[in-house]
């Protein structure tokens, strides 16, 4: 889901690939990071460690050091970002998801796609309702 996200924020911003960087994870992202999804679904001997609490955030972010500018921009449009998104994975006509709507196919199971568009729902229709109570507190 986040490769198109990130696909999308480049097609609002008219920039190029490289100059967004994406990332998943509790922590401000880095180019090098890199989340082992195991760690977070394995138990520990004695019962749950607080690992398995994990709300994982989407950072799509200026990828040079000071930004481009590209981060308040998207910030304002999000409503737009994950609605467009999700035409654009509903649009594409593959079963499971594919590069061209949810990404390269590693560590990609038959129901990528199927989850995609169902948190992308659900997320557009939380940005719809914001937007409309901010609109009427205004």
């Amino acid at each position: 889901m986040l490769y198109a996200l990130g696909s999308m924020a480049t097609l609002l911003m008219m920039c190029d690939r490289r100059d967004l960087g994406t990332a998943v994870g509790e922590r401000p992202p880095s180019a090098a990071s890199e989340i082992n999804w195991e760690d977070f679904a394995t138990a520990s001997s004695n019962g749950f460690e607080a690992k398995e609490f994990f709300e994982p955030n989407l950072y799509i972010y200026d990828a040079y050091p000071g930004g481009i500018g590209f981060s308040e921009p998207l910030y304002r449009i999000c409503g737009t970002l994950l609605n467009r998104t999700l035409d654009l994975v509903s649009a594409c006509p593959c079963q499971n998801g594919c590069p061209s709507c949810v990404g390269p196919i590693a560590n990609r199971s038959e129901r990528t796609k199927e989850v995609a568009l169902e948190i992308l729902g659900r997320l557009s229709r939380d940005a719809q309702l914001m937007a409309t109570r901010t609109a009427e507190t205004a």
